[in-house]
């Protein structure tokens, strides 16, 4: 699919969810009546100084003998804090949280995109759960993790003069003059978290792609040698302020804004740069050294739980997140996470020259209308990290299965696709796993499928399978996809406000006594299979959260939260 497309997929997608949710709030108005008020400007106000307390204790003694002020406000946020630095976002309703981030920089309204991006996002959640008299997930870090993780970064970079030395030029209209495009936020972020790991040396190979920025401009073609360069880490500041850096330092900043710029085949424009995300983890497998397994993940597939377990997951081991939203109007927005708090806040680095930078609630964003990625942050040389080829086909529409006396079958009203960068070649099949002791059985091995690319939706034909060697008992039947190169089956993932699973009983006739949509969408179903017939137990794999198979001994494993014969299991 190209970028084009892809974007549509995204908008469709909201449309198709906003019809959803119009029915869901329905049916939540009527069964669920949440007691909620405004909050009184004195509450506000009592909640940002509460959440400003956090602030290093200095720097509040001086700022709190300052009185607050309202600094913004829109339909479900007001933003409170000193007049020379420090913030707070407070929800206005109190059937939210009071604090939702909070920061110990000026607010300022100078165009920050990425933080733009967030408060209109967060605002429509809230907004939204409103309508549905709802409250919002909130997130903590598992037992299994640090209470919390300090900021990891320590780079205030941006995107101008002298991030941007490097970059093709264009003619100014109005003076006439060169000047230099923008670096892109994908750039920003990718290079700060390179110079976050000192990591690499040098690149690997070289890229070579047309570019034609149109607004009169000239195409160019442009070209870097990775393998070629010596990255000076050490030659590079943590702020770039005028007047304050030599030409040297000035120039390894710009050399690596321009070598992570030209591998993700960066659009620059008078207007603004801008790449996809998901090119982002191509980059950094080919070009930069990183773990040839790392994910670029889709949150509109994932549930609260797990969109946060990963992202606590490589904060806990010092990996930064790269993360990215993508907003209807303004396009995409690229950031990075870079560490969490107690009450499971995250710390953000906006890679806006540090400004709005500061700890911020991201578990209760909408994941389905607002195109949220992340890119796993694993260099070659990291032990820690238990990659694998690992598919992430996705169903953009309604699964149904219906059934006779011995056979289930499945359809669905919309598409698959391929959430990952790399190409799918393996086969769809319909399983059922026992709910109670986790053995998987293999009920239909459906089409194969070869070389579906990332983004690209496919159908696929209805599959019916048999249930006659199934044991009396509760099952969980799904669609499954495996790679030819995967180790094992992985459940088809769903829209995180859909279902991808039904719950099957046999009974003691080995007959179907029932079948009926699963009521839970945040399982994880993933086991060893087990051939419809084949009376051998199952190997019992034991998985992380979000589907890396770590080996079948869990004894063997450290303290952490795991998924074991498809239920989870604390260690």
């Amino acid at each position: 699919m190209t970028p084009s497309i892809r974007f549509v997929f995204f908008l469709n997608q909201f449309k198709d969810m906003t019809k959803k949710f119009i029915a869901i709030a329905l049916l939540a108005s009527a069964a669920l009546q949440v007691s909620a008020a405004e909050r009184l400007e004195a509450q506000i106000r009592q909640a940002a100084a509460a959440a400003l307390a956090k602030m290093p204790s200095a720097m509040h003694k001086v700022r709190s003998a300052q009185p607050l002020r309202i600094l913004a406000k829109n339909t479900q946020l007001t933003v409170v804090g000193y007049e020379n630095g420090g913030f707070a976002i407070v929800a206005n309703d109190d059937q939210f949280k009071p604090v939702f981030g909070y920061s110990e920089t000026q607010f300022t309204t100078n165009n920050n995109p990425g933080f733009d991006w967030y408060m209109t996002t967060l605002n429509a959640s809230l907004e939204r759960a409103k309508q549905q008299g709802r409250k919002l997930e909130e997130a903590k870090p598992s037992p299994e993790y640090a209470a919390s993780v300090g900021e990891l970064l320590t780079t205030r970079w941006g995107q101008d003069t002298p991030y941007n030395n490097m970059t093709p030029l264009y003619t100014d209209k109005k003076t006439g003059k060169k000047k230099h495009y923008v670096t892109g936020c994908v750039s920003t972020a990718m290079s700060m978290i390179l110079h976050y790991f000192k990591y690499p040396v040098h690149g690997e190979g070289d890229v070579r792609y047309d570019f034609a920025p149109g607004s009169g401009e000239p195409s160019q073609t442009l070209e870097a040698d990775f393998s070629n360069t010596t990255y000076q880490w050490d030659k590079m500041l943590n702020e770039y302020k005028d007047g304050s850096y030599t030409e040297e330092q000035a120039n390894a900043v710009a050399t690596i804004m321009k070598h992570c710029g030209y591998a993700v085949s960066m659009q620059y424009t008078i207007s603004g740069s801008g790449a996809f995300i998901y090119e982002s983890c191509r980059a950094l497998r080919k070009y930069f050294g990183f773990n040839k397994h790392i994910k670029c993940y889709n949150r509109s597939f994932f549930n609260v739980e797990e969109w946060m377990n990963i992202v606590y997951r490589e904060l806990n081991d010092k990996c930064p997140v790269l993360y990215g939203g993508q907003s209807n109007t303004t396009g995409g927005h690229c950031f990075i996470l870079d560490g969490y708090n107690e009450d499971g806040e995250v710390h953000v680095n906006w890679g806006w020259n540090g400004d709005q930078n500061g700890y911020f609630d991201i578990a209760g964003l909408n994941g389905f209308s607002d195109g949220q990625q992340m890119v796993e942050m694993r260099t070659a040389t990291d032990t820690r990290y238990q990659g694998s080829v690992r598919s992430l086909i996705c169903m953009s529409g309604k699964l149904d299965m219906t059934y006779d006396e011995k056979t289930i079958t499945a359809s669905l009203d919309g598409y698959l696709i391929n959430t990952d960068i790399d190409p799918f070649s393996g086969y769809i099949q319909l399983r059922a796993i026992n709910i109670k002791t986790g053995k998987a059985y293999l009920l239909k091995k459906g089409q194969r499928l070869d070389g579906q690319d990332t983004s690209k939706g496919f159908w696929i034909d209805d599959i019916t399978g048999s249930v006659a060697a199934l044991p009396a008992g509760e099952y969980r039947v799904f669609l499954a996809a495996k790679d030819d190169e995967e180790e094992t089956w992985q459940p088809i993932r769903s829209h995180e406000v859909d279902h991808n699973s039904y719950i099957l009983v046999i009974n003691e006739n080995r007959e179907i006594e029932s079948l009926e949509l699963d009521s839970d969408s945040s399982w994880t179903g993933i086991e060893s299979v087990v051939t419809s017939g084949n009376t051998t137990p199952a190997v019992r794999g034991v998985y992380s959260l979000d589907g890396r198979y770590l080996g079948n001994d869990v004894s063997k494993l450290g303290k952490g939260l795991y998924i074991v014969n498809g239920e989870k299991v604390v260690k």
